[in-house]
């Protein structure tokens, strides 16, 4: 293998291994939180939890303007032309915007808290709590800027420590909350939590712009908006998109609560976080590092497409374990990430891990849009997902009840690879490689099988062949990877060669 292409493939790993054992540090950290919220609040509490945390996604979507996109997007150009004094001006620039998006999301959702509610609940009871929210809507998004910047750059180990010692301290100081004060303790624990999460990226975040000699002076108002306009066209795109998709959630969620209950909503919640937290911890991995890369060299149209076949390849090899591990065994998952009550939301689960592993081979792909500053195709591709799996969850629901929204979720994104495959091929003449197609091939068969034999498979035998075939899985992933970074090379820069 050649030496460049051996080199990507080590900054792959070496990305995801950083901040992959970040989320998998994270990811303890979270049963812990979730455990204990699950047994003192029970569904209603986590429905509740994920309510609010639609109504902060859907305000800062509207708000952001896509700068946590658009803004790595400049700031990795930027720093590659090696250009210091552009890269300073940038910096300053993407700050600037991330001050005055902070405040237009606080007074949204402080302005409208109480239609907020209504629309919500039905009443205006929890038209207090959501004015709260303004905080933390406001604390998020000057978070997302000092994080923007982290990551233009690609200092994810920094980015890493700001999220485990977030979440570490976040779960110390803040569960005592709801040991005191049950579910009126999830107001405080989103003040707190968010507030830690901001302390600790301004700790990393000040030395970075320290180091940026003859930083331009603040720009005014008006030269914000002149200069911003480039990443404001991108980032409407994006807006529109991240509006979509919160309110899609939104609507799911409120669909549901009101044709089941508040306790669906906390089932239908703790399944979107194990396929779409838990589960997604590869692609935020690799994303963290991937799209400044293809920043980068998204001119190159041959690179590009390198890069996207070796993402996917690394991609495939690492989550389809995962997949299988959560297809086979969710059961385990819920119990052990929430409690024995959310077993009824198993079903549920394997529908939507299965459409997962469509999530992780376009993953990818998608991410050349917005290095080629295809906002159109981005959009189009974004809501047409989401138009396909609010509206076949609508329609199947009467006939799958709650399993629908995971038989939508499948769906969608069949029609969202389809998309997102034409859209990559007609903008860099894109195609997998054989060896993505293989892989891909392969992998999707282990993930068929699994799904087939949690359905159909009881007792004993299920166990044998689960365990066989989650093994199996593993080895596959094993020896292809070997073939892409010999493990004796891992071994020796762990150990240390003693030859």
């Amino acid at each position: 293998m050649e030496t460049n292409k051996l080199s990507s493939y080590k900054q792959i790993v070496k990305s995801t291994s950083i901040f992959g054992g970040s989320q998998l540090i994270n990811i303890v950290i979270g049963v812990i939180r979730n455990k204990v919220i699950a047994v003192l609040l029970g569904a209603s509490g986590v429905g509740l939890i994920g309510i609010y945390q639609s109504i902060i996604d859907m305000v800062r979507s509207i708000s952001g303007l896509g700068l946590e996109m658009t803004g790595v997007k400049e700031i990795a150009s930027a720093n590659a032309a090696d250009n210091k004094q552009r890269l300073a001006y940038i910096v300053n620039l993407v700050r600037r915007l991330v001050e005055i998006t902070a405040v237009a999301a606080g007074m949204i959702c402080l302005f409208l808290c109480y239609p907020i509610s209504i629309w919500t609940f039905g009443d205006a009871s929890h038209t207090v709590y959501i004015a709260c929210l303004s905080l933390v809507v406001a604390l998020s998004a000057l978070l997302q800027g000092q994080l923007i910047v982290l990551q233009g750059l690609r200092q994810i180990s920094k980015m890493a420590k700001v999220l485990v010692l977030g979440n570490f301290l976040s779960l110390v100081l803040t569960l005592p909350f709801f040991f005191l004060w049950g579910i009126n303790g999830i107001l405080p624990v989103l003040i707190v939590g968010t507030a830690i999460y901001y302390l600790l990226s301004l700790k990393y975040y000040i030395p970075i712009q320290n180091s940026l000699e003859n930083l331009p002076a603040r720009p005014a108002f008006s030269e914000v908006i002149r200069k911003g306009k480039s990443m404001f066209r991108l980032g409407a795109y994006l807006v529109a998109a991240t509006i979509v998709n919160a309110l899609t959630m939104f609507l799911i969620r409120i669909f549901i609560t009101n044709r089941v209950g508040v306790e669906a909503a906390g089932l239908f919640q703790s399944v979107w976080a194990i396929t779409n937290v838990y589960l997604m911890l590869v692609l935020k991995s690799m994303g963290t590092d991937f799209y400044p890369r293809l920043c980068e060299v998204s001119k190159q149209r041959v690179a590009s497409a390198r890069l996207i076949n070796q993402q996917t390849y690394v991609a495939l090899l690492v989550a389809t374990p995962i997949i299988l591990g959560m297809l086979l065994f969710g059961f385990m998952a819920l119990t052990l990430l929430y409690s024995s009550k959310f077993l009824a939301a198993e079903s549920l689960l394997q529908w939507q891990i299965l459409g997962t592993f469509l999530k992780v081979a376009s993953w990818p792909m998608a991410f050349i849009l917005l290095a080629k500053d295809k906002g159109k195709h981005y959009i189009l591709s974004e809501v047409l997902f989401f138009l396909v799996y609010y509206g076949f969850n609508y329609w199947l629901f009467p006939s799958f009840g709650l399993n629908a929204a995971g038989i939508a979720y499948l769906i969608a994104y069949l029609v969202y690879f389809a998309v997102i495959f034409g859209f990559a091929r007609g903008l860099i003449r894109f195609n997998w490689s054989k060896q993505v197609w293989i892989e891909s091939i392969i992998c999707g068969i282990f993930v068929v099988l699994a799904f087939l034999l949690v359905r159909n498979v009881q007792g004993w035998m299920f166990y044998l062949l689960g365990i066989s075939l989650f093994l199996a899985s593993c080895i596959y992933s094993i020896y292809e990877f070997n073939k892409i970074i010999p493990l004796k090379q891992l071994r020796d820069r762990i150990f240390g060669n003693r030859e």
